[in-house]
């Protein structure tokens, strides 16, 4: 007993302490973890990790950033920084009938989806101490596998992007290991999502040309008008260019997915200036413009000189919500209006309306008119009912003596809502495009069923506008309906 006790003191430096109060316990087995499953998917990687220590697992700790799917720089066969892509938690762990714990994650691939010079050596790794059990036991670094991942998927790379006027104008490069599908590249392949997000704006792309190609790779450009007016204060916010799904593939069939090409944040002080209405007669070609800005228009500003070859008809009108609008008109040619006079476009003269602090409207274009015919589209109100503080649905009847294209009607880009921001960094106001419940054939054209569903809890108290987009609506003969106002009311 003293021996043992002579011992404890020379261990110790104590004596007559319980020995199970001074030797240090031993240690608890780190936190491990072990690849369950894994799968590979267009845009990423889904994997199940599995957890284990002899002490249960601290679940709260499991989160972001736990793993991570890493690959060296590479020079061939095209160059490309090394990758680090986070798991991401897409579920709360599960807890497992033996203590252990269950976590599923999602890894974004390189950028942003997968493509044929992505093909290589990925190592899936776990950092030291992102999981503790609850006697604060932890895990150490680990690689945790090593995949060789082949992929043969056309691949996009976005040049450049710039808005001119009211569209955004863009090039990509698409490539393949093989050989791509010319046939798939052209019109809608990529959307432009507008300022106040996706359900305020979204066009779709025209491809304007393509460059020879080189090998299993082409240029393409594109444009997507994103406004009805030129550069301005409308045109403000956030912007993304999307690839869209299944566009775009290879001579194999392999498609590109969705992928974000590109993000802007545009800024513009310039006031606005939106086409209303327009009509012809013999006399002359009538229109109404709407000026507006988020500072006030100068009413001295807006005159007969403002388009060329109009005058101003009466006075200009303020509204409630600080825009104007101003009636011209355009005298017709001797013998009236031809076919050929109809399709000029309306030049606005650079410098003359302005804002209250001084910032002039751009010229060129107001609104490039392609044509204007004796028999273009009308629309009216057929019938508008607001069935709550979120809800409000339009009928609109649109005629032509040779009948209506159904088509431009329904495609969700005909009509749309213009009013007070809805909410904070709505710059430009609230704009929205109405969605399409139906529709019905009447003699002459068709009546369409609008609803405007608000994204807020109630709609913004102000003045709104309800108007057929230029550019979208057409008759039988391809002839276009040309910008108009079909109702205006407060809310």
């Amino acid at each position: 007993m003293k021996l043992f006790r002579r011992a404890l003191t020379a261990l110790t430096g104590k004596a007559g302490m319980n020995p199970l109060e001074t030797l240090e316990p031993r240690a608890m087995m780190s936190v491990t973890a072990g690849i369950d499953a894994i799968s590979v998917l267009p845009n990423g990687i889904w994997t199940v990790i599995h957890y284990r220590s002899d002490a249960p697992i601290n679940t709260g700790t499991i989160g972001d950033n736990d793993i991570h799917l890493v690959s060296d720089a590479q020079s061939a066969p095209i160059a490309q920084a090394a990758f680090d892509s986070p798991g991401q938690l897409i579920s709360a762990p599960v807890v497992n009938a033996d203590g252990s714990v269950s976590a599923q994650y999602f890894i974004s691939a390189r950028g942003q989806a997968w493509d044929w010079a992505d093909t290589g050596t990925y190592r899936l790794n776990m950092g030291a101490n992102e999981v503790l059990s609850t006697n604060e036991s932890t895990n150490a670094a680990a690689s945790l596998s090593s995949y060789w991942l082949w992929f043969t998927t056309p691949r996009v790379d976005y040049q450049s992007g710039t808005l001119t006027g009211s569209s955004w104008n863009f090039s990509v490069v698409y490539s393949d290991d093989n050989a791509l599908n010319l046939s798939t590249i052209g019109n809608e392949d990529i959307e432009v999502y507008g300022p106040g997000g996706w359900q305020n704006q979204i066009a779709r792309a025209e491809m304007t040309h393509s460059d020879e190609p080189m090998g299993n790779a082409v240029r393409v450009f594109y444009s997507a008008r994103v406004s009805q007016v030129a550069t301005s204060w409308l045109n403000r916010g956030h912007y993304d260019i999307v690839m869209r799904a299944n566009q775009v593939s290879d001579a194999a069939g392999n498609a590109i997915p969705a992928i974000g090409l590109a993000a802007y944040w545009y800024w513009n002080d310039r006031p606005a200036a939106e086409l209303v209405s327009a009509t012809m007669s013999n006399a002359g070609w009538n229109f109404s413009v709407r000026y507006s800005d988020d500072h006030g228009i100068s009413l001295s500003s807006v005159h007969s000189g403002n388009i060329e070859g109009a005058t101003m008809i009466g006075s200009p009108v303020a509204n409630q919500d600080g825009s104007v609008v101003a009636n011209y008109v355009i005298p017709a040619p001797v013998g009236g209006f031809s076919h050929v006079d109809g399709s000029l476009a309306l030049t606005f003269n650079a410098n003359q309306v302005s804002d209250t602090d001084g910032n002039t409207v751009l010229g060129g274009y107001l609104v490039p008119q392609q044509e204007f015919t004796w028999s273009n589209p009308t629309g009216t109100i057929a019938a508008s009912n607001r069935y709550n503080q979120q809800i409000w649905d339009v009928n609109v009847r649109f005629t032509n003596p040779g009948g209506m294209n159904l088509s431009s009607l329904i495609s969700g880009r005909a009509v749309e809502v213009r009013g007070p921001a809805n909410g904070s960094g709505m710059f430009g106001g609230y704009r929205a495009l109405l969605q399409v419940l139906g529709s019905q054939a009447t003699t002459d054209g068709y009546v369409v069923f609008y609803r405007l569903n608000s994204t807020n809890p109630s709609f913004t108290p102000g003045r709104y506008y309800l108007r057929v987009r230029p550019h979208e609506v057409f008759d039988n003969a391809g002839h276009m309906m040309m910008s108009q106002e079909l109702l205006a009311f407060n809310l």
